[in-house]
């Protein structure tokens, strides 16, 4: 993985960026609330192929649901999905997932 795009290559690259969390609690649940931030970026002229890959990230993830050890991890929303040209040779995609985690 990349933080930026070697030159001559027209791919999109993803960056896994900031993870937060926050107490999250209802009658059912006792757990975190987890947002995760992936960061695309391509050189390619058009926004397509960025957003081609944010959906694939989202079709990806969207069906998590792990066992892990004494935690049980559950996929619960997209926070955001965005992408825009930062310049003439740069797109910038982000999406944020958000997880639930619960202790056992």
């Amino acid at each position: 993985m990349y933080d930026y795009i070697p030159k001559d290559d027209e791919n999109e690259y993803a960056v896994i960026g900031d993870v937060s969390s926050k107490p999250f609690c209802s009658k059912t649940f006792d757990g975190y609330e987890v947002t995760s931030t992936i960061w695309i970026y391509s050189n390619a002229r058009s926004t397509l192929n960025a957003k081609r890959t944010i959906q694939k990230i989202i079709d990806c993830l969207k069906d998590v649901e792990v066992q892990k050890e004494n935690y049980y991890i559950e996929f619960y929303d997209i926070a955001n999905a965005d992408c825009m040209r930062i310049d003439l040779d740069l797109i910038q995609g982000k999406v944020s997932i958000v997880y639930r985690v619960e202790e056992d």
